[in-house]
């Protein structure tokens, strides 16, 4: 099933997932030497269930492609209640293990300081354009 139907399946409406970027390593020719996460946070009974997909600094990095895997993930930590796809240490991927993310799937983690200001700056956005829309 595609995350767009589970999404559905599960009573939210798309647009309500939170997505952002982690860039390792210093930005050589345009590209980051060690690697891009992407992130995605999925509001869930009070709380948020993250995805995370990790981009090799060997590949092509394509957003479409990171947030289609990153909110699987957090769709299947939403639906298992539980966090699992740990992070190897023997692979790129080791590197978000400095970040403390543990596993590519978690459901209801403790959020990073960052991803506390990102969801009340993604907050802030989504109420004005609630307000502007309204106003016309």
């Amino acid at each position: 099933m595609k995350n767009q139907a589970k999404l559905s399946r599960l009573g939210m409406k798309p647009g309500e997932e939170i997505y952002y970027y982690l860039k390792f390593g210093d930005i050589v020719h345009g590209r980051a030497e060690d690697g891009i996460a992407t992130i995605c946070l999925l509001p869930h009974r009070g709380a948020y269930c993250r995805g995370i997909a990790f981009c090799n600094p060997k590949d092509q990095f394509i957003r479409e492609k990171g947030r289609g895997i990153a909110l699987g993930r957090a769709i299947k930590a939403w639906e298992q209640q539980h966090c699992s796809g740990a992070v190897s240490l023997s692979t790129p991927a080791g590197i978000l293990r400095m970040q403390n993310f543990l596993y590519l799937s978690t459901y209801a983690p403790g959020l990073t300081d960052y991803e506390q200001k990102v969801i009340l700056l993604v907050a802030r956005i989504r109420n004005k354009a609630a307000r502007k829309a309204t106003a016309i």
